[in-house]
C-alpha cells in the first residue's frame, strides 16, 4: 500500500460492516407488544374472536400459543410463527392502535417494526407495503369496510 488511497476501500467495507451489524443489533432487540395485566383474562376471548368466521381476521389455523406470544413482549427470535392477518393492513394497523390508544396493550418502541414482525398477510407472507408508510397513511383513514367487524372486536375492551 503506497498511499492513503489504497486504504479507502477498506475503509469503505468497513463501514458498511459497521453499519450491517448495527442494524441487525437495532432489529435484534425489536419486540412484541405487551398486553396490560388488567385485560389478560380477556385475551383468551381477543383470540377466539378474531378467528370466528364472522370475524375472521385472523387465519382460523392461528394456534393459540402463537398468539398469545405476539402479546408477551418477546424479542424476534421467540416469534417462529407470525400471525397470519385476514383483514386489510391499515385494518391491522387501527385494530392495534385503538390498542394502544385504549390501554389494553403498550407502545411498543417500533410500532411499525413490531407489526412487521408479528403479522404476515393473508397469503402467509410479509406484508409488501411498509407499515411505517402504512401507518403514516392511515393517520387520515377514519373508517373501513371492516368497521363494524372492528368495532365488535374494541366491545371486548
Amino acid at each position: 500500500i503506497k498511499s492513503i488511497e489504497d486504504y479507502l476501500p477498506i475503509l469503505d467495507y468497513l463501514q458498511d460492516k459497521k453499519n450491517s451489524i448495527l442494524k441487525d443489533e437495532i432489529e435484534r432487540f425489536a419486540v412484541s407488544f405487551t398486553f396490560n395485566e388488567i385485560y389478560i383474562d380477556v385475551l383468551h376471548k381477543f383470540y377466539h374472536l378474531l378467528k370466528e368466521e364472522r370475524i375472521g381476521l385472523i387465519c382460523p389455523k392461528t394456534r393459540m400459543v402463537d398468539f398469545y406470544k405476539i402479546f408477551l413482549n418477546v424479542p424476534k427470535e421467540i416469534i417462529h410463527n407470525p400471525i397470519i392477518w385476514l383483514g386489510s393492513q391499515s385494518d391491522l394497523i387501527r385494530v392495534f392502535d385503538k390498542l394502544i390508544q385504549k390501554g389494553v396493550i403498550h407502545q411498543p418502541k417500533n410500532f411499525a417494526k413490531a407489526l412487521y414482525i408479528c403479522f404476515f398477510d393473508h397469503k402467509g407472507t410479509k406484508f409488501s407495503y411498509s407499515f411505517k408508510k402504512a401507518i403514516e397513511k392511515n393517520k387520515d383513514r377514519l373508517t373501513s369496510k371492516n368497521q363494524k367487524k372492528i368495532e365488535e372486536v374494541f366491545d371486548l375492551f
